[in-house]
């Protein structure tokens, strides 16, 4: 059997589903938000190791909310 006709047989009378993973959207950045970005960019470009330690990095990080009373 030839591929073509294998490839026919699955999506056609095996009722094969493929699945295509979907777009991701567009982040849609404001102006005045990515000027804040381009200024927080620009005053830690030269940031030393030191620094960048104390920077709490939310990806790595896990977050237990309480209520303050």
């Amino acid at each position: 059997m030839c591929r073509r006709t294998l490839l026919h047989l699955i999506d056609n009378d095996l009722q094969y589903l493929s699945y295509a993973a979907w777009p991701k959207p567009e982040v849609i950045v404001a102006v005045p938000q990515r000027e804040k970005r381009l200024a927080l960019c620009e005053r830690m470009k030269d940031w030393t190791i030191k620094q960048w330690c104390g920077v709490l990095w939310s990806d790595e990080s896990r977050f237990i909310g309480t209520a303050s009373s």
